[in-house]
């Protein structure tokens, strides 16, 4: 059977994960326990090798992510603009390559992934439990521990359900407190940046092997490294990052992203739902951002496609309120055009930059 990609590596490790019972699925030895079960518990189910339990899950999320963006359009309460955007975008997604038969442990977390942010939006607009959106990214941070991204996002939609029931802990989920929060993580992330992880200077260049002061890509590299030109900041790091954006989502996200931030004054960022976004995203990008890729396959874009559904849902809330309200002048129509324009030629750089030979060659 043709395999690519990290597909051989987990059919020969897994051979060797036995399926005893379930509890096996919520250790806390491995980073994608409950993955591994899930797999491992739907071949011995189906009397199926383990390649085909992989391709079998995959079409099987695939299926139902299709059905969840689908119903969005019927269920949710945002205006028409929003429920048609984020649908179409999701169905858009470049990460949806998850969906044809992936083998890899990242397809069940998109899914999860996706109908956090889903049941998270739909607590915006009734006010009702949160307890499905905490279940569900409880079981996505068991089936891989990336989902912990969304963690912070969590923070505040628990806050905000707090403060809807207590009055006074309003000003706890207020912007300018979620901007101060936002900013004490930054400080506390470079603190364990330099002092805990030790990445400010590693040298990852001497082995693949995933340690804690190389998970992380160094702002500077020493000079016992073979190749110090692959750094956090470098010129190729930030090409290739930019070519994953453009790889996970699609063109329409970017283009959506661009007209957001050019006509910002028009959108509510004010709003939960859309502090809630934000924190997702932000996030969530800032792990694909500073995960170092030359420890495993360069840029793992399987692993990293969850940043693409907080931008999606970005996309889709920002839209929907720059749509709802007229453009006001003829400069603004045609400035939305030359981004538009400039946007769509620029993808041809993206493209032709985006080989896996040239990639490799950045990484060695």
């Amino acid at each position: 059977i043709d395999v690519y990609g990290d597909a051989p590596t987990i059919c020969r490790y897994q051979s060797l994960y036995a399926l005893s019972n379930w509890r096996s699925a919520f250790s806390f030895v491995e980073i994608e326990a409950m993955s591994r079960t899930i797999h491992a518990a739907v071949a011995e189910l189906l009397k199926i090798d383990l390649i085909t339990s992989y391709r079998v899950v995959s079409i099987l999320c695939g299926g139902l992510f299709v059905f969840t963006a689908l119903m969005f359009i019927f269920s949710s309460k945002q205006n028409l603009a929003t429920r048609i955007l984020i649908p179409s975008l999701l169905l858009f997604n470049g990460a949806n390559q998850l969906f044809f038969g992936h083998v890899e442990n990242y397809t069940i977390l998109y899914l999860l992934s996706s109908l956090y942010l889903f049941s998270a939006i739909r607590y915006f607009e009734e006010q009702r439990s949160v307890w499905i959106a905490i279940v569900v990214l409880f079981i996505a941070i068991k089936v891989h521990l990336a989902a912990a991204v969304f963690i912070p996002s969590l923070l505040y939609l628990v806050g905000h359900k707090l403060s809807e029931k207590f009055s006074s802990l309003k000003w706890f989920v207020s912007a300018k407190n979620i901007t101060f929060a936002v900013l004490a993580s930054v400080l506390v992330g470079i603190a364990l940046y330099l002092w805990v992880l030790h990445a400010f200077d590693a040298d990852y260049s001497k082995t693949q092997e995933i340690r804690r002061e190389t998970l992380l890509l160094p702002v500077t590299a020493p000079k016992s490294m073979v190749s110090n030109h692959y750094t956090l900041f470098s010129s190729y790091h930030l090409v290739d990052f930019t070519n994953l954006i453009f790889y996970i989502t699609s063109g329409g996200v970017v283009i959506a992203l661009v007209l957001a931030a050019f006509l910002s004054r028009k959108i509510r960022w004010k709003k939960p739902a859309m502090i809630f976004t934000s924190l997702a995203a932000l996030y969530s990008l800032v792990f694909a951002f500073m995960l170092n890729s030359a420890i495993g396959i360069p840029f793992d874009w399987d692993l990293l496609c969850i940043a693409s559904l907080p931008l999606v849902f970005l996309a889709g809330l920002a839209l929907g309120d720059i749509f709802t309200k007229p453009v006001e002048s003829i400069k603004e129509t045609s400035s939305i055009n030359i981004l538009v324009v400039s946007v769509a030629a620029s993808v041809i750089i993206y493209v032709l930059n985006a080989s896996p030979s040239s990639l490799l060659q950045r990484l060695e």
